[in-house]
């Protein structure tokens, strides 16, 4: 799902309860359908299809996501308090 939201891609995910972290991220940056749904799948693809504006913000919304999971502040931030809580040195 990393290379969806990085390239700015509505997703479209199964299995991902609305409880897990999973069906929060999908639920800002695209659609949730349940496993072995087919006819939901099929329609959550249709209604994307035809939506062209709901695909263009999903694909922003999951761009926005990308940025501030996975851009360089990101993860040179959490790999600073990664290091900090290795050596027991209070947050910075």
């Amino acid at each position: 799902m990393r290379a969806f939201v990085c390239a700015a891609l509505a997703v479209i995910a199964t299995g991902a309860r609305a409880d897990t972290e999973l069906g929060q991220v999908v639920a800002g940056c695209g659609r949730a359908v349940l496993p072995e749904n087919a006819e939901a799948f099929a329609d959550a693809i249709a209604q994307l299809a035809s939506d062209d504006t709901a695909r263009e913000l999903l694909g922003i919304a999951a761009r926005a996501f990308a940025d501030r999971h996975f851009g360089r502040d990101a993860i040179l931030g959490q790999f600073e308090r990664d290091l900090r809580a290795c050596i027991g040195a209070p947050p910075g």
